[in-house]
């Protein structure tokens, strides 16, 4: 770890900020600036290798990792129907899916709250009763957020990766990258692909990092670097804040999880964040934000649910205030 002030932060931002995380019930947050890290703060019972045993949602731009890894040697490409993969939605009304509409939330699949959030969760094989749905939209004409849609990814990835994807992934990306983390399972041995991440703040602020970087490390390309830039736009023009499997800071038109009331606003997810920036978020106010103008990485984890604020957008939001209050200069070029 170097000096705050070398990566243009100050100490005293930088103390402000361990006092925002204590505040805000984090497990942990760590700052790398340019690869390095800068700052570390951890609550009681965690240090640098404890991992956050769920970092919810925040999984996803994992997978989003994952599928790109696939398409860089090969085994799939994101405009491909998922039924090319997905025997079961074969000369059906799912049959024009693509891999790209099941990242982008735009597959049309049929969809309600409480199935989403509570059952899907609770069967024994959760990929089956993923795939087991309709269409309540053609696809890419509705934007909603869908945990049963991206646990489908597990059916196309093992498919196309001809193995089990947690055993790819940990071959191809995790430990590659050096990240020591491991992926949930349903009863049936399927890993989860809409969340169950366990995964420390070093881990995560590693994964960052990478796309920081549009997916090169230490002298390999990863993930592709056109699939990362097209990963971090925005994926449709139903919401200027959703990439492919990550979310957007732009300060446009955005449409969050319903929840189940759908909610849609004009501006910024975290005000506090740079417009440039992206993130993978997660209830409890899971957090991976980059920050590709001034190139940092913070990230946020947490084991607490607030009831008052489920996705803890309050808890990021105050994080990332203090953040951008420790750096020492506009630009960050501040002694």
């Amino acid at each position: 770890m170097e000096a705050p002030q070398l990566h243009g932060l100050s100490n005293s931002g930088v103390a402000q900020l361990a006092t925002v995380a204590e505040q805000t019930n984090s497990s942990c947050v760590v700052v790398i600036h340019d690869g390095v890290l800068v700052s570390e703060w951890y609550a009681s019972g965690y240090d640098a290798s404890t991992p956050v045993p769920d970092i919810m949602s925040a999984t996803k731009s994992v997978i989003n990792a994952i599928v790109g890894v696939a398409e860089g040697q090969g085994l799939l490409d994101i405009a491909d129907p998922a039924s090319d993969y997905i025997q079961a939605w074969q000369a059906t009304e799912s049959a024009g899916v693509t891999i790209l509409e099941l990242m982008s939330q735009t597959s049309g699949r049929e969809w309600d709250f409480f199935t989403d959030l509570f059952i899907v969760s609770g069967v024994e094989d959760e990929t089956a009763y993923a795939l087991s749905f309709g269409q309540d939209h053609e696809p890419g004409d509705h934007w909603e957020y869908s945990n049963h849609g991206t646990q489908s990814l597990e059916a196309v990835l093992e498919v196309a990766v001809g193995q089990d994807v947690e055993e790819f992934a940990q071959t191809e990306l995790f430990e590659k990258i050096g990240m020591d983390v491991s992926m949930a399972r349903d009863n049936a041995g399927n890993p989860q692909m809409y969340r169950g991440l366990s995964a420390s703040c070093r881990d995560m602020a590693k994964f960052g990092y990478l796309y920081l970087r549009n997916g090169h490390w230490r002298g390999q390309q990863l993930v592709p670097n056109a699939f990362v830039q097209e990963s971090l736009e925005a994926s449709s023009s139903l919401n200027d804040a959703y990439g492919y499997l990550w979310w957007r800071n732009y300060d446009g038109h955005s449409v969050m999880p319903s929840t189940p009331a759908r909610t849609e606003f004009e501006g910024k997810m975290l005000p506090s964040g740079s417009e440039d920036g992206f993130m993978a978020f997660g209830a409890y106010g899971q957090l991976v934000f980059v920050d590709p103008e001034d190139e940092y990485v913070v990230v946020r984890l947490s084991d607490v649910y607030d009831p008052n604020n489920p996705f803890g957008l309050d808890q990021m939001d105050a994080v990332l205030a203090a953040f951008e209050a420790a750096k020492v200069e506009q630009g960050c070029d501040g002694p």
